[in-house]
């Protein structure tokens, strides 16, 4: 069993151990006074000096004895000695870091004309872990070893004055010394100048300078130099050799900038188009792939084909990418390849196939037969709604009976099938389909044909759901199907609204109603006074239909708003010629006058005033 100490046993071990601690320094001293007396010539101390240095290179490390030598050393006067003595302390060699011994062996070091003293302060000053960390004296210990033709001194020195560490920013004199340890052959310092001057914006001397670095090996440099020369420059050829040496040196992003710049035709005449269009086709990723077809939607120019654009899309599409096929329904509904009719056809053709995808979802595929509509490609757009129809989208039902009814599928439009295919009560009747039907209930083919009392009950309901759009068509239906008592019950309607769901354009398409319906002085004064507080867009849009719809109305709201312009004679819904010449004056204060001429009560001059109060926030 292992002992305890007594603490009478510790005291005798410490009186022991301070007891034995001056004779131990004191042999080391007189160790080091006898290395010294053995070393008979400054000869002999430099050869001994040298020794230890190589230790030091070697990184051997040194004992205790070589560093009291150092100290020893020193202390006779060798700077070279106080040098690494600075050193060990410096680096904790053979001993534990202490920076303030290391600083007073180089400043020791440094009065005696020792080269690279200066240079070790200033590494101390700038050490941010340091305890002496002091950035304006680094500055100053290594201007120092710069003027003493210390090339890393100088180098430091710049990267101070680039960044404003320890002194003020001077960018003039960072640029000033990097150039010429450039002109050296240094490349860290290009490297660096490269970085400065593109941070000025002077990208020619950047390219200068990442030239130079690259021509040096420095393979860091040549991606942000390729990418200068190819974005900033316009240099394509040039920019695509440095990209080729960096994919050579395997550097990270080389290949993919190659292939892209081939692909978008950055490289200019340099760019190999055939090259980009095997890698679009067969192995590009799903970014670059949407990126080159996004492109070439927008009227920009790439190097590949319509054909090889289609191809990556489709290889993306296939593998289940939602946005390749987004994309394919941009470019057909954009009618991209237009003036391409092999690419045309080939779109087409991928269109009709993804139509057909069962996993496409419903507002996708309705989306995607109206494109077909508008196109013309008939065919495709009715195969892509039957099959939405079959699935049991009744937004898609109603959406192909109207284009039946209206004959909008050419020949394949059929009126008799468009009033089958019709919801006949609530229970088909989705919210979307009647805010479809709604949405055509201008043309009084849809009107006809339409149950007018399912329709306002299933847009009362979406409307009571939260829909803004369907609270306007319900207000809308009930103006255009003559409905009985329609300004009772739009307002009644409103009432029961929520606050928000009284938009602007809710409001507007209820005082449209209102004002077509209004029948006493009373009734108009109501829709001027709740239209003037409409913004300029629907208050405009309010005079155009009220033209149509009631004129004494119009009137009525005119006179209202223009008494904010100066109008001083009775509100009456009447044309006076005291409102006629309020009306001239304020076309002419606006500059619209030709087109007044003929009145509020024609189709030019109330769109000239509508066109002023539309103007107005």
């Amino acid at each position: 069993m292992r002992k305890r100490w007594s603490s009478s046993r510790i005291v005798a071990a410490i009186a022991v151990w301070l007891a034995l601690v001056p004779a131990v320094c004191a042999q080391t001293d007189s160790g080091s006074a006898r290395a010294i007396e053995a070393l008979e010539t400054p000869k002999a101390v430099a050869q001994r000096l040298s020794e230890i240095q190589r230790k030091f290179a070697a990184s051997d490390g040194v004992d205790a004895a070589e560093i009291a030598e150092l100290q020893a050393l020193a202390d006779a006067g060798y700077p070279r000695a106080a040098f690494l003595a600075g050193e060990t302390y410096r680096l904790g060699i053979g001993t534990l870091p202490d920076h303030a011994r290391a600083i007073s062996y180089f400043e020791r070091a440094l009065e005696a004309g020792e080269r690279g003293a200066a240079e070790r302060l200033a590494m101390i000053y700038k050490d941010a872990g340091s305890d002496s960390h002091d950035p304006a004296k680094s500055v100053e210990y290594y201007q120092i070893a710069a003027a003493d033709g210390s090339r890393s001194a100088r180098l430091a020195l710049a990267d101070a004055y680039a960044a404003g560490f320890g002194t003020e920013v001077d960018a003039a004199e960072a640029d000033a010394l990097y150039a010429r340890l450039m002109d050296e052959g240094d490349a860290r310092a290009a490297v660096r100048l490269g970085t400065l001057r593109l941070s000025l914006d002077n990208t020619a001397g950047a390219a200068e300078a990442w030239r130079f670095a690259a021509d040096a090996g420095r393979t860091e440099v040549l991606m942000r130099l390729g990418r200068l020369l190819r974005d900033r420059l316009e240099s394509g050829p040039e920019a695509r050799q440095v990209f080729l040496l960096a994919a050579a040196a395997q550097i990270a992003g080389a290949e993919d900038a190659l292939l892209r710049g081939d692909l978008d035709g950055a490289f200019g005449p340099a760019s190999d188009g055939a090259r980009a269009a095997v890698w679009l086709e067969n192995e590009a990723d799903l970014r670059a792939t949407l990126a080159t077809a996004r492109k070439l939607r927008d009227g920009g120019s790439v190097t590949v084909t319509g054909i090889s654009v289609l191809r990556g899309l489709m290889r993306h599409q296939s593998q289940g990418s939602t946005d390749a096929a987004d994309m394919l329904h941009s470019l057909y509904a954009r009618n991209t390849f237009a003036l391409d009719p092999e690419a045309d056809d080939a779109l087409k053709n991928a269109v009709a196939a993804v139509a057909q995808d069962a996993e496409m979802p419903a507002a996708e595929r309705r989306k995607l037969a109206i494109s077909a509509q508008r196109r013309g490609h008939y065919d495709i757009a009715v195969q892509a709604l039957e099959t939405a129809a079959k699935a049991g989208d009744g937004a898609a039902r109603t959406q192909l009976a109207l284009w039946h009814l209206r004959g909008q599928i050419g020949l394949l439009s059929d009126p008799g099938l468009g009033l089958s295919l019709l919801p006949s009560d609530a229970g088909q009747m989705d919210a979307e389909s009647a805010v479809l039907l709604a949405s055509a209930f201008t043309d009084p083919t849809v009107r006809g044909a339409t149950d007018v009392s399912t329709l306002l009950s299933v847009l009362d309901r979406t409307a009571r759901e939260g829909s803004s759009t369907a609270a306007l068509l319900h207000l809308r239906v009930l103006r255009l199907a003559n409905v009985t008592d329609a300004a009772r019950l739009s307002e009644a309607f409103l009432r029961s609204l929520p606050d928000e769901m009284a938009t602007d354009d809710v409001m507007l398409e209820y005082l449209i109603l209102r004002g077509a319906n209004a029948r006493s002085e009373r009734a108009w004064r109501e829709v001027a006074v709740q239209g003037a507080e409409l913004p300029g867009a629907q208050f405009a849009r309010l005079l155009s239909t009220l033209r149509g719809a009631n004129a004494n109305v119009l009137i009525y709201t005119l006179q209202k708003r223009l008494e904010n312009e100066g109008y001083k004679t009775p509100v009456n819904g009447y044309l006076t010629p005291a409102t006629v010449r309020a009306i001239l004056e304020f076309c002419q204060r606006n500059g619209v006058l030709a087109s007044c001429k003929k009145g509020p009560l024609r189709a030019s001059g109330i769109r000239a005033i509508s066109t002023v109060f539309a103007k107005e926030p």
